[in-house]
């Protein structure tokens, strides 16, 4: 199995064990008299065996991502595991999300009368917004990159 298949796998796993749950927590009680339309007991043991896949799959995923290399558009292994591609990109989200949010507050408001105070940005909010189109292309040929290794590794 590759990663990108144990990465869909994983996700399938958190949805049974979500339904699991849900339906259990559906079937703890019912009224005097009544039964419960699935047996909670039996939902609880496979929300327990969902989940005990879904650890175990996990720590597969993670020792590949930290013990394999990015690759680049040939398959040729880059200096730099999938591991720290996935932090470096999300350092390169959160920033990028950060200096949008700061380019926007920067962006001084309309003013509706000539006696309302004036505010001046003390910021260029375009430089900014330069930046975290930057950052955001970045993080998206880096995540290029992840996705292209994930269908090469197996786990």
């Amino acid at each position: 199995m590759k990663i990108a298949e144990g990465l869909i796998t994983k996700a399938d796993l958190e949805e049974k064990i979500y339904n699991f749950y849900n339906r259990a927590r559906n079937n703890l009680l019912v009224q005097e008299g009544e039964v419960a339309q699935e047996d909670p007991e039996k939902l609880i043991k496979s929300l327990e065996e969902a989940n005990k896949s879904l650890v175990e799959l996990t720590a597969k995923i993670h020792k590949a991502n930290s013990q394999s290399q990015l690759v680049d558009e040939d398959g040729n292994p880059l200096d730099i595991t999938i591991q720290e591609a996935l932090a470096k990109k999300e350092g390169l989200v959160s920033l990028a999300s950060k200096l949008r949010d700061l380019a926007e507050s920067a962006t001084p408001q309309n003013r509706y009368s000539k006696s309302e105070i004036k505010f001046i940005a003390t910021v260029d909010s375009k430089v900014l917004q330069t930046k975290a189109d930057k950052l955001s292309k970045e993080a998206r040929n880096l995540d290029i990159a992840i996705q292209r290794t994930n269908w090469l590794v197996d786990l």
